[in-house]
């Protein structure tokens, strides 16, 4: 729907930040230096949006950058002093820190860390495909880029492919054993899995090429620690979903099969000789000789500190049982957490308690959402309260706030400071006694007439003005209500309807409900969004019209967006249209006039649809108690309803009218007039404001003051936006925050909202914004 707006304010100057040396600190790594980025804005271009782009460097332990900002992505290559760097042009090179130089100019497609001394580069082959070679940490080839793949060098090996045929080379480039098989992994143990080529079967060889384990499985892992797990059928799926498992067996490295081929996957050895076992999704397990010593069903089972097991039940209980004594903790926990810095926890009831590796309690019994173990703190999340214990469990601090994001507040890297997150915030202010009320959601709508709002964190649900709420139930979608009617749908597949104030069903919707309900009828759309369906209070349709879009009812008219162009055009409340013409746009009818457009000039109608006043105008605003500005060559005017002017007086701009006040501008200074001409405020501002509840808003060097109606000054120019009063209070904006002032320019409500809704019986809707806060733990 068209809204005039004409401004008053001057053009905005279209400029681009220039960033100094500010900078995001990363990763630290092992080698003492840390990953750093700088963010840079893109300006908006004809041809795209504004945009923003990163760039990667690194910093040593003196804060001094080694590594300008100036690449796509800086890695550590596990060679002390020496990372993988992508340039601008997603090429990738080696850089030497202590040499201040590449070592690898960027011109490699991919470069893996370093392993065994060798980085393995990979660089594009024309006319397609790619070549494998190997450079040494002095950045010289090695291994030159002539192989189909090359692996990583395992034992002084590496495998490669050559001429569709795998084999081994030592790191002097020597072929140790020939591309003779059709697939090949690295030795462990001193074992390679090789899929035979007669055989097509996989079997094991050694350094010798000497087939030590027969080629008779169809997968075979590496070799771990004298284990290694082989099966005999692999898993099939069809289109991601698994129609039959693996049939997995364990085996040692004289290839004795130690299990049937009863698993459908079996882990790498792990503490104590253990492996864990799977199978239909229910997991256990085994020790070196194939023996069960966890049954296989248990939803979740994982090997921790000591031999123990947290294990997962069936009913999604967790308990802890260790190898050598049996079950430690019966499955009867919510969360059994692993063991970080010599301490675990449990939750049960709401309540955790955490304890040191030898089950000693640290922390007794006490409500959390969650726990962070650190090596010298302990942190309690609550999504209102945060605890923080020493490691012996002794309280230090509580940090009380709305909303707070658990699952994203952390340690710092080297756990000096704890960063709290907290999400946004509903609360329900009182204005009255100053108190303010937590609303369970994260975003809200804004007070009805009546006073009821919708608010929703993963369901709507609907509060009164002092935070009651209404409904027993949530809904997957709702409308508020209007004259006391609303809309909801209780579940995504459920039928949305019409409901009373008792949420009492009153007739199930076939279209989108949109509303509001005035003057008996309301607006919905058909399921195309082409047929704009207005219902009475019963649900039933009294009328339909062709269209994407319709207005509430005003006096007897309703208008209608058509799909034609996007033209509009007036209806009664039996869906006739009101005259023979459509408009490019459209105003609301005010004082029996509503404002048209017609080629990029602007008239009004009557509510008959005839035009009373012709398209001539540039810019119009509505009529207010009979007098509308409108802008004619170049120069704006007040008119009365015949379109005559009112007086002689033209001036350079206008603002929007409100409560039949405008704001214009002359001589380069805005004033306040009223509708019959006479000045109420003296042009000597940057813009003004109507008078709502008597009181208004100017501007003076950028800042909003508050002005009586009669413009006498009621207190400093002092913020950076400013609203109407709204039942005796207005809101304001001071460095972005949004507080509200009372008629004596009293900051009632402190500045520190994201979002301030209207005032009903003196209370409002606010967002608290989402932030961080950090605390100091040294």
């Amino acid at each position: 729907m068209y809204k005039t707006i004409l401004s008053v304010t001057v053009p905005l100057l279209l400029c681009s930040c220039l960033f100094g040396q500010d900078y995001k600190i990363g990763y630290k790594n092992d080698d003492g230096y840390t990953t750093i980025s700088q963010t840079t804005l893109i300006p908006a271009r004809s041809y795209q949006s504004a945009t923003t782009i990163t760039r990667y460097g690194l910093m040593n332990e003196a804060k001094t950058i080694v590594l300008p900002m100036l690449y796509n992505s800086v890695y550590t290559s596990r060679e002390a002093g020496i990372y993988i760097v992508l340039d601008t042009m997603n090429k990738v090179g080696l850089y030497s820190v202590p040499q201040s130089r590449f070592i690898v100019n960027p011109e490699y497609y991919g470069i893996d860390a370093y392993r065994e001394g060798l980085a393995i580069v990979k660089k594009e082959k024309q006319p397609y495909g790619f070549l494998w070679g190997a450079v040494d940490k002095t950045g010289n080839i090695v291994i030159p880029l002539e192989y189909e793949f090359l692996g990583d060098s395992y034992d002084g090996l590496m495998n490669f492919k050559k001429d569709e045929g795998y084999g081994f080379i030592d790191q002097k480039n020597t072929v140790i054993i020939p591309a003779l098989y059709s697939n090949i992994s690295n030795f462990g143990n001193g074992l390679a899995p090789v899929l035979v080529k007669t055989e097509n079967k996989y079997g094991y060889i050694d350094r010798n090429n000497k087939l030590i384990v027969p080629a008779k499985y169809e997968a075979a892992e590496n070799f771990y620690q004298g284990y290694a797990a082989v099966q005999r059928k692999k898993a099939v799926t069809v289109k991601g979903k698994l129609i039959d498992d693996a049939e997995t067996a364990l085996i040692n490295a004289s290839g004795k099969e130690l299990t049937d081929f009863n698993y459908h996957s079996i882990s790498y050895r792990m503490e104590g000789g253990l492996f864990k076992v799977s199978k239909k999704e229910k997991f256990g397990f085994i020790d070196s000789t194939g023996k069960l010593v966890l049954p296989v069903e248990y939803k979740e089972a994982n090997l921790e500190w000591g031999g123990n097991i947290i294990l997962r039940s069936a009913d999604n209980k967790y308990g802890m049982m260790n190898v050598r004594s049996g079950i430690v903790l019966k499955p009867e926990y919510g969360y059994i957490s692993s063991l970080t810095a010599d301490h675990f926890y449990y939750s049960k009831d709401g309540k955790a308690t955490v304890l040191d590796q030898n089950k000693k309690i640290i922390v007794a019994p006490d409500s959390a959402e969650r726990v962070l173990l650190g090596k010298n703190s302990i942190v309690y999340f609550n999504p209102d309260k945060v605890k923080i214990f020493d490691k012996n469990g002794k309280l230090i601090k509580t940090f009380n706030h709305e909303n707070i994001s658990s699952y994203n507040s952390s340690f710092t890297s080297n756990e000096d400071s704890l960063r709290i997150n907290y999400d946004v915030s509903v609360l329900l202010l009182n204005l009255t006694n100053n108190t303010r009320k937590i609303i369970p959601a994260t975003e809200a709508g804004d007070f009805n007439e009546e006073g009821i709002f919708i608010a929703k964190k993963i369901q709507y649900n609907f509060f009164d003005y002092t935070g009651k709420k209404l409904n027993s139930k949530g809904f997957y979608s709702a409308v508020n209500f209007t004259d006391g009617i609303c809309a909801i749908q209780t579940e995504a597949d459920a039928n949305p309807y019409l409901a009373d104030k008792n949420f009492n069903k009153i007739k199930d919707l076939t279209t989108a409900f949109y509303g509001p309900y005035s003057e008996g009828i309301a607006m919905s759309l058909d399921k195309d969004k082409s047929l704009v369906v207005y219902l009475d209070t019963k649900g039933e349709k009294v009328f339909s019209i062709t269209g994407t879009e319709g207005g509430k009812c005003t006096d007897g008219r309703v208008w209608i967006k058509t799909s034609y162009y996007n033209y509009y055009f007036f209806a009664d409340k039996t869906g006739k249209q009101i005259g023979s013409k459509t408009w490019a746009a459209m105003g609301e009818f005010n004082s029996g006039l509503a404002a048209v457009q017609e080629n990029n000039k602007w008239g009004f109608i009557s509510n008959l649809g005839n035009l009373a006043i012709p398209v001539q105008y540039d810019q119009v605003s509505s009529f207010y108690n009979g007098t509308a500005v409108v802008k004619m060559n170049g120069k704006f005017m007040l008119i009365n309803k015949e379109g005559d002017p009112i007086d002689d007086k033209r001036y350079e701009a206008a603002g929007n009218p409100s409560n039949g006040y405008f704001p214009l501008l002359k001589d380069k200074l805005v004033g306040l007039v009223d509708g019959k001409g006479k000045t109420v405020i003296d042009f000597k501002y940057q813009n003004i404001l109507g008078i709502n509840e008597d009181r208004s808003w100017a501007m003076k060097d950028g800042k909003w003051g508050l002005l009586d109606s009669k413009g006498a000054e009621l207190t400093g120019f002092i913020y950076k936006e400013a609203g109407d009063f709204n039942n005796g209070y207005a809101r304001v904006n001071i460095n972005g925050k949004y507080g509200l002032v009372n008629k004596a320019g009293k900051l009632i409500a402190p500045a520190e909202y994201s979002t301030l809704g209207t005032v009903y019986k003196n209370s409002v809707i606010a967002l608290s914004p989402a932030g961080t806060q950090s605390f100091g733990l040294k």
